[in-house]
């Protein structure tokens, strides 16, 4: 539910809050864009969500089944050896790959844009001061006869990116839209993952995102941590380090309903995962969860639950991080961090 700045009604306990709305509908009294450099902060490049995450990992049929087993995820397509599976109704996805000779690790961040033209997106990216490129992905993986267009670029600190169409879910077809026919499952996934909620360390500079795709601040954690919201949220992604990106930094989020971080822990360990307790400066193993409780310094808890927000995280079977959080989480206070400025 929107704030009452929107002509909504707010419900602080359960609904993602935020101005998001009004600003967008003042938006479009906005003048026309300009480039990132040419002194304009309008967005040349409009977010609608994030679409995609890619990972690496050293057996996909492990990982896949993995994946499966505590968060439904069908496949929805193949690229080559590549498994593409949906997430909650689609068309988002997450891309498995074999790693080869690279350690296991993240590969890349699909984000679905608006008015979608791929050769104009590339040169505006180009201007903009990234390396941006028009991929082509033909039939041995999984594209069209004439090649499915994709916009790859890395931005300043090294993130590896995708814009994508709306309605790309990683298949065939001129936007990828072209998917298998999933039939419906005999059993229901423990934790149904529905969303992507964000990416944290896998892109950077904050003000390259500012600037070239209009992202406002969403929330804050602490003074370095700063969540910029993707599309009309709460996606967002977390920026604020300075450190080049690197295949095995950062996690992704999934959303799920009813997120309860006790029945969280009691189907991870059903399913071979490990409670452990976090300690700075230790390096997490596969196969084990931790959560915490996001204190008030942090833009955590608050005023209606002031022990703060809770937070789930999970180490995959290659030592890839990812975070459990519910749908409403925006990154902000309350139990489930579903409170945004």
């Amino acid at each position: 539910m929107r704030s009452a700045i929107d002509g909504a009604a707010v419900n602080a306990g359960s609904s993602w809050i935020t101005r998001r709305g009004f600003l967008a509908s003042m938006a479009t009294l906005v003048a026309a864009p300009r480039v990132f450099g040419q002194g304009g902060s309008r967005p040349t490049i409009r977010t609608l969500r994030i679409n995609s995450c890619g990972i690496a990992v050293t057996d996909v049929a492990r990982s896949v089944e993995w994946y499966q087993s505590l968060f439904g995820m069908p496949i929805q397509a193949m690229q080559g050896e590549t498994a593409i599976l949906r997430l909650g109704e689609g068309p988002r996805y997450l891309a498995i790959s074999p790693r080869g000779d690279e350690p296991p690790g993240f590969t890349s961040l699909g984000l679905a844009v608006e008015n979608y033209d791929p050769e104009r997106l590339a040169a505006t990216l180009n201007a903009a001061g990234a390396q941006a490129e028009v991929r082509r992905r033909g039939p041995e993986q999984g594209g069209a006869p004439e090649g499915t267009p994709e916009v790859f670029f890395t931005d300043p600190l090294g993130g590896p990116v995708y814009l994508e169409h709306a309605d790309n879910g990683g298949g065939s077809g001129v936007h990828g839209e072209i998917l298998r026919t999933v039939p419906p499952s005999t059993e229901r996934a423990p934790m149904p993952a529905l969303t992507y909620s964000h990416m944290s360390g896998r892109v950077g500079p904050r003000a390259f995102y500012e600037q070239v795709f209009g992202l406002p601040v969403q929330a804050q954690q602490g003074p370095n941590v700063i969540l910029l919201a993707v599309g009309p949220g709460p996606d967002f992604l977390t920026v604020g380090s300075s450190r080049p990106v690197t295949r095995s930094g950062g996690h992704f989020c999934l959303t799920m309903e009813g997120f309860d971080p006790s029945r969280v822990m009691g189907i991870l360990a059903d399913h071979g995962v490990t409670p452990v307790e976090r300690r700075a400066g230790v390096e997490p193993q596969p196969l084990t969860a931790w959560t915490r409780l996001r204190q008030v310094a942090n833009n955590g808890g608050g005023p209606t639950y002031p022990l703060g927000s809770w937070e789930f995280y999970i180490q995959d079977p290659d030592n890839i991080g990812l975070q459990i959080q519910d749908v409403t989480y925006c990154g902000g206070s309350g139990f489930n961090g579903q409170i945004c400025p």
